[in-house]
């Protein structure tokens, strides 16, 4: 089975802004406790997050998908009405959906949702079968090898070896077999995934 990429996109498709994503709207506490600085990783959150509102680059477009790098944690994405739609059609992890309200030059839209994801997928690799790099950022979705196919056997390995890199390091899978489960959408704690 075949599988793509969801990313933040820096090109052409999102308009001329360098980032889709401004932020907050202006007055959003980032630090209250319902803030989307405080989402938990593959869990429930204790309390119902403010999603009020996230605001776009004038300068991008709107999309279906909205994929906040850099400002939430990498445990969901913005999606329209149509998207959640689209995807009652597909196997999914665990998730719960939270309505949120986007803003684009200053019109409010109220038919997107912030999908989180509360089922973490690395016991589902095939670490056998997969092959990882080490990787380092030096820039903006720019990568350089620092080791290639540091080799594990399970999920725990894998957290040990993350525990002792740098934060300017990401372990990144060159090949990602999965164990067969049946899901058609997985997220994963301890690496990126990067796309072609």
């Amino acid at each position: 089975m075949q599988y793509y990429c969801l990313i933040q996109s820096t090109g052409d498709d999102i308009g001329k802004a360098s980032s889709q994503i401004k932020g907050m709207k202006d007055g959003y506490n980032l630090y209250a406790d319902n803030s989307v600085w405080k989402l938990p990783l593959f869990e429930k959150p204790k309390i119902e997050p403010n999603f009020n509102a996230l605001q776009l680059n004038n300068s991008a477009k709107l999309t279906d998908i909205i994929i906040p790098t850099g400002l939430i944690s990498k445990t969901g994405f913005f999606l329209s009405e149509k998207v959640k739609d689209i995807l009652k059609d597909f196997i999914l992890p665990n998730h719960i959906y939270y309505k949120a309200v986007v803003i684009h030059k200053n019109k409010v839209y109220d038919n997107f949702y912030w999908i989180q994801f509360t089922q973490e997928m690395s016991d589902t690799i095939d670490y056998e079968n997969s092959v990882f790099d080490l990787k380092r950022a030096f820039g903006w979705q720019n990568w350089t090898d620092v080791e290639s196919n540091p080799k594990f056997k399970n999920t725990f390995e894998l957290i040990e070896f993350d525990k002792m890199q740098s934060s300017m390091n990401q372990i990144m899978p060159s090949k990602l077999s999965l164990i067969k489960n049946g899901f058609d959408i997985y997220g994963f704690r301890y690496f990126a995934i990067a796309c072609p």
